[in-house]
């Protein structure tokens, strides 16, 4: 077994595969509509049409490239719900892309230092679990109209189901107080480091050991 694939999801119903660079135009924007309402969004990108023009683009820089590149994009069959992992190991840490980078910069423009600041914030609440081998879940999201509906679950399961075989940590930073009891679900800590930004939303850094098989 490949790392990032599974013998089938752990929920009913809800099929869950490997994603390709042909799927990065669709998961992007359903990741930018999955995100686009929360208060660190309204951070990043105040301005809402702006907002709406660049998530797509961001989420498809930030996370669902590299993690096609450097980790594992997973996605529900119908393409609306994706994960994107990143496989950390010390001593090789998730250097900046300069040409990501750049391109960020050109999509950003003015909110360009704020996604800098942020990724900053992220990197110091990271920092302390550096030494230790494990996956990093850049993001998760599902189409709003379909959420609730076990996609998150089956993608979570998934991938878990892995992590747990090679006996590997998972790492996260929860975006909204509301989503700490969905991952402790799935056996994720909070590491005790809030991040807060100016306008009072918050990032919960959350740890994950790996699971015995039931």
């Amino acid at each position: 077994m490949r790392p990032g694939e599974a013998k089938g999801s752990l929920v009913p119903d809800v099929a869950v595969s490997r994603a390709e660079y042909a799927d990065v135009y669709q998961l992007a924007a359903v990741l930018a509509c999955a995100l686009f309402d929360l208060r660190v969004s309204a951070f990043l990108i105040p301005h809402v049409d702006q907002r709406r023009r660049m998530l797509p683009q961001i989420v498809s820089l930030a996370y669902l490239q590299p993690a096609l590149a450097d980790g594992v994009l997973w996605c529900t069959g119908d393409r609306t719900a994706a994960a994107a992992w990143l496989c950390h190991s010390p001593g090789q840490p998730h250097q900046p892309d300069p040409q990501v980078q750049a391109a960020l910069s050109q999509v950003t423009g003015r909110w360009y230092p704020r996604l800098q600041r942020f990724d900053e914030l992220l990197a110091e609440a990271h920092a302390p679990f550096l030494e230790i081998p494990h996956d990093f879940l850049g993001v998760l999201g599902v189409y709003p109209d379909l959420q609730r509906q076990r996609a998150g679950t089956a993608l979570l399961a998934a991938y878990h189901r892995h992590l747990d075989s090679i006996g590997r940590p998972a790492y996260l930073q929860a975006v909204q107080l509301e989503l700490i009891g969905f991952f402790q679900r799935f056996g994720y800590v909070e590491t005790g480091h809030i991040i807060t930004l100016p306008n009072h939303a918050t990032v919960h850094p959350m740890w994950r050991e790996p699971q015995p098989a039931p």
